[in-house]
């Protein structure tokens, strides 16, 4: 057994917030990789490859409410990757 054999995620569910782009999209593609299925939480638009890809507004409680009621089960890793949100004009 190797080492990535040991981290593998299979019929696992993993959560990436912030997930769009940057760190956040690395660990998306790194889950994924390792067998996860992957939800991708994030305000710009996902075009990653991943199970299931939600929008959010982290700035807003609704938005986080609506976004986690849409998960659908259980949820095994959370990276968290999130950007500062700028403020709202």
């Amino acid at each position: 057994m190797t080492v990535l054999d040991r981290l593998r995620y299979d019929g696992k569910r993993a959560l990436v917030v912030g997930g769009a782009t940057g760190m956040g999209a690395a660990a998306a593609r790194a889950a994924t990789e390792l067998g996860a299925d992957v939800t991708v939480m994030d305000y710009a638009p996902v075009t990653l490859d991943v199970a299931q890809s939600l929008q959010v507004d982290l700035r807003d409680p609704a938005s986080i409410d609506s976004a986690i009621g849409q998960l659908g089960g259980p949820v095994h890793a959370v990276f968290s990757a999130a950007g500062w949100p700028k403020a709202r004009s």
